[in-house]
């Protein structure tokens, strides 16, 4: 080799170990946490396997690191909370410090050039908290109460639902799909007006959220300039009139739940009603539509998906929660809320599905409001924080044979729910899920309707229903596709 060569590689490979001993020594200096190894401009993004697995390479990284680490994401840093300790020192104790977003780069780019409404509001000011109580006001007011708004609209998509699949007479069923449909249906119901949608609108709102999902690539965020050269340029290009269509949808919508001869027990009207009138904005509201209808139709799809796979692999669990919903609820009519109380192994069975399989699995991503400490170590402001829920619901200190689902780890010996409390599912502090309430109930009807109807048994012809896991956009933790039968038990 040319000694001009070898010489010129060696004073690079010198000047790579000062920069790598500097960087580690101030590190220490200001008791940061540990890092993960990382080279210039691309950062740690060499050394992270699995890229479409980080809650599990976190986690198995706090083995060598703690539970508390950080990496170069490109050339931003980026700490890692693992842990149901970690992460509830940090977002309990320490809600406010942990309180803030960093705008996601292809929502900013195409879709909310101007950052409002409320999951992906960046800011955390005072429009992000007047959106998200206004929001959560009304959501709870349409949750409580004799006869609920949202168990109502919910127990009509369900009645249905349950309709739809009794005329398929047992074959093999596209389930993932029928139940998002579902979700598109309840949603629109309590945030417009109950008017059902056709099919085609149904459609349309589902390409619309399967868009926006599909193009919030976190990897824009790492490397911003990608968004400007082919193909990705052309990926966002071909994006961009969903975002324009989406918003326009929203926005029709608006202008249809706001008529004098419209039902005035929806979403729309409560918020216009609740919100000062000089402080109106329709693009606010418009945006924080889209964050809720993102947000509660495909998790809570997946929700009950997941449930019905691994309960149609494991007939002793059906069993008995088939037996306990008979023994509480007749068959002439299905199950409702009041029956929650008296069906405990179904409430332990639905906690164990989002213990189990984690649905969003790291959550959605934290920015520090200023400088504040977790687990001892010191944490500068405007840090993005990424926060593995997964790696919560897998801990052996909490959790004994984590690996396993077993309904039971969540009752006492009296049939008490027990341990509810250590769920992260929909995360905690104040950016926890805003549409839980929902969720909840949504899956509770959901799954107790369909364990009442029907039996679960895997496509013809099989021994068992696929229980792979598809890691959609780096975000959610939803089943690979798949099909099974529900059979009529009446």
């Amino acid at each position: 080799m040319d000694p001009y060569v070898t010489m010129g590689l060696t004073v690079v490979f010198v000047l790579f170990l000062i920069y790598v001993i500097r960087k580690n020594k101030n590190k220490q200096e200001l008791n940061l946490p540990p890092s993960l190894p990382s080279i210039p401009l691309l950062g740690s993004l060499p050394f992270l396997s699995k890229p479409n697995e980080l809650h599990m390479f976190f986690a198995e990284m706090v083995k060598r690191y703690g539970n508390v680490f950080s990496f170069m994401a490109g050339t931003r840093y980026t700490v890692v909370l693992n842990g149901h300790e970690t992460l509830r020192e940090a977002l309990v104790k320490k809600s406010q410090d942990f309180a803030g977003r960093k705008t996601m780069f292809v929502d900013k780019l195409i879709y909310n050039k101007e950052s409002r409404g409320i999951v992906f509001l960046f800011r955390d000011g005072e429009q992000w908290k007047k959106n998200r109580l206004n929001s959560l006001t009304i959501l709870k007011q349409f949750g409580f109460g004799q006869v609920t708004v949202m168990e109502e609209r919910i127990q009509g998509v369900v009645r249905e639902f349950v309709i739809h699949v009794k005329a398929c007479n047992g074959q093999d069923l596209d389930l993932f799909h029928k139940l998002l449909a579902c979700t598109v249906n309840t949603l629109t119901g309590i945030m417009f007006t109950d008017k059902w949608l056709g099919d085609d609108e149904v459609d349309f709102l589902m390409s619309m959220i399967q868009n926006f999902a599909d193009n919030l690539d976190p990897v824009f965020d790492i490397y911003p300039f990608l968004a400007y050269i082919p193909p990705f340029r052309g990926r966002l290009e071909r994006a961009r009139p969903f975002g324009a269509r989406f918003e326009q949808y929203l926005q029709d919508k608006i202008d249809e739940s706001t008529k004098e001869k419209c039902d005035s027990d929806n979403f729309v009207q409560k918020f216009i009603q609740m919100v000062p009138k000089e402080e109106y904005d329709v693009k606010e509201l418009t945006f924080i539509l889209r964050d809720l209808i993102v947000a509660g139709t495909d998790s809570v799809a997946t929700s009950i998906s997941w449930a019905t796979i691994l309960l149609g692999n494991r007939p002793r669990i059906l069993d008995r929660l088939q037996k306990e919903i008979d023994s509480v609820v007749p068959p002439d009519r299905l199950p409702s809320l009041y029956d929650k109380v008296n069906l405990p192994y179904l409430h332990a069975t639905i906690l164990e599905v989002w213990r189990y399989r984690t649905i969003v699995p790291m959550g959605v991503p934290h920015a520090t409001t200023c400088d504040t400490s977790v687990a001892g170590y010191n944490i500068p402001a405007k840090v993005l924080v990424l926060v593995n829920l997964w790696s919560a619901h897998m801990d052996s200190a909490v959790w004994k044979d984590p690996e396993t689902f077993r309904p039971e780890r969540f009752l006492d010996e009296n049939m008490n729910i027990i341990k509810e409390d250590s769920m992260l599912v929909f995360s905690l502090g104040k950016r926890a899920c805003l549409g839980e309430l929902l969720a909840r109930q949504e899956t509770f009807l959901f799954l107790a309707a369909i364990l009442q109807q029907f039996n679960i048994l895997p496509p013809e012809g099989q021994t068992g229903i696929t229980e792979a896991v598809n890691v959609k956009s780096g975000l959610l933790l939803e089943p690979v596709p798949f099909t099974l039968r529900l059979i009529s038990r009446f």
